[in-house]
């Protein structure tokens, strides 16, 4: 019987990982990697509340872990509308990211670790993965959890508390209005790295949860010439502990609604005065319309 059962979850969440795989064009390495990672391992005893649209939380009718396989957010923790993010979103994030086998990713509000299982299973036995979680309940949950892949290491600490370790990806994963440069700082050359940069207040507030900002997904790339940027899908999540300043949220919220997101080539830190090509200044950083030019 419990043959049976653990079959049939496996063949949930192969076709969860075929159907992702498809809708949003990912990689093989990818779909293996979903295909692999139990998400029941990482969320609460079932039933689960889950995240789809408006309405707010609505419970599965039981605690089958075939439930959890759907494209939906689900709770890690409903009283700090803490969730397990919705995969396509992730997937979408981490396909752009293109990591590769034996790559150092630093994964920031790993929260309970799932994504961060999925990333170990990108970078393999010779990579390695980082990830920081800030709630010691938590961070301690995620370390057990992931127990399994040797190539993790679980920080519990705020990743906005001096630098990080060095890495090809960073993965800032919970929404920001600051673009701390000691994130790009961690960037190897060829570095990439990813972060919501949101800003623009919901206009939906479902019961028993608000997506508190919206923006979009900024992704930067180290490159010889400079740091190549532009902007990726909108994205509604909640916000990094510590990631938010009131100033930097009125210029980005802002510069979205006034527009020209798409137009944006490079990330420039050199000291200059605003100009015409200069999308927002976010602190000691500058979102530009030029390209990178070193």
């Amino acid at each position: 019987m419990f043959g049976f059962r653990s079959r049939r979850i496996s063949a949930a969440r192969t076709r969860f990982a075929d159907d992702l795989a498809q809708r949003r064009a990912l990689p093989a390495a990818l779909r293996d990697a979903f295909a692999a990672v139990p998400r029941e391992r990482f969320l609460p005893r079932g039933p689960w509340l889950v995240l789809e649209g408006a309405a707010g939380y609505e419970s599965t009718p039981d605690a089958d872990p075939t439930r959890v396989y759907r494209d939906s957010a689900i709770a890690i923790d409903a009283a700090r509308l803490l969730n397990s993010s919705q995969p396509s979103l992730a997937a979408g994030i981490l396909a752009a990211l293109e990591i590769r086998s034996g790559e150092t990713v630093v994964h920031v509000g790993c929260a309970s670790g799932y994504y961060t299982a999925i990333v170990a299973e990108l970078v393999g036995a010779h990579g390695r993965v980082i990830g920081f979680e800030i709630s010691p309940a938590i961070a301690s949950w995620a370390k057990r959890s992931l127990r399994g892949w040797r190539q993790v290491e679980l920080r519990q600490a705020d990743a906005l508390d001096g630098a990080l370790p060095q890495a090809d990806v960073v993965w800032i994963d919970a929404g920001v209005t600051q673009l701390r440069e000691a994130w790009l700082d961690a960037l190897r050359p060829g570095g990439r790295l990813a972060l919501p940069l949101t800003a623009v207040r919901a206009a939906v507030r479902a019961p028993r949860f608000t997506r508190n900002h919206i923006g979009r997904v900024l992704f930067v790339r180290r490159e010889p010439a400079g740091l190549r940027a532009h902007f990726g899908e909108g994205v509604a999540i909640m916000g990094l502990h510590g990631g938010r300043d009131a100033q930097e949220q009125r210029l980005l919220d802002a510069a979205y609604r006034q527009g020209g997101w798409e137009r944006v080539r490079s990330l420039r830190r050199d000291p200059h005065e605003p100009e015409a090509t200069c999308w927002v200044h976010l602190g000691a950083v500058c979102l530009s319309l030029r390209e990178p030019i070193g």
